[in-house]
């Protein structure tokens, strides 16, 4: 009866962490005000004329939806979040990178968020330009396929 009763205790205690690892403010993903990070919000697959592209906004204007070329604006030092909506269609993202290698601002691929779909990438304090990269995307269809919008720091002359 002891026993049952410590591993019934540490599963619910177990519970409650994960719980509460879970949570967050309600404008925890906000950042309209936080001038050192930037969300890319990937919000739905769509068709057009039987090819196959990504609507996608930035957390500097949400209203601006675009499909596939999206522009972002990043400064050095600066956090960039990718992160799939809710019923996107996206499957899964496998990799977000430079369209050609070690580039102005990709100085590796951005890394995956733990228990996460997300990913991130922090700006090197040395980049600089404007950079294409590729989101390398699988729909709930199972076809792979590219995205290549561009990360861009504007000129500080």
């Amino acid at each position: 009866m002891k026993k049952n009763l410590t591993i019934l205790t540490g599963i619910a205690l177990l519970i409650t962490i994960l719980i509460a690892g879970g949570c967050k403010s309600a404008d925890e993903d906000d950042n309209t005000n936080d001038s050192r990070k930037v969300t890319i919000y990937l919000k739905k697959v769509v068709k057009i004329d039987g090819k196959t592209h990504l609507e996608m906004y930035n957390s500097y204007a949400t209203e601006q939806v675009v499909v596939d070329s999206l522009r972002t604006f990043v400064q050095p030092g600066m956090k960039i979040i990718w992160a799939p909506e809710t019923d996107s269609g996206i499957k899964i993202v496998n990799k977000i990178g430079s369209s050609t290698g070690n580039g102005n601002i990709f100085d590796r691929d951005a890394s995956r968020v733990f228990l996460s779909k997300k990913f991130k990438f922090k700006v090197p304090d040395g980049a600089f330009g404007e950079e294409k990269y590729d989101i390398q995307i699988e729909d709930m269809e199972g076809q792979s396929w590219n995205i290549d919008p561009h990360l861009i720091i504007p000129d500080r002359r």
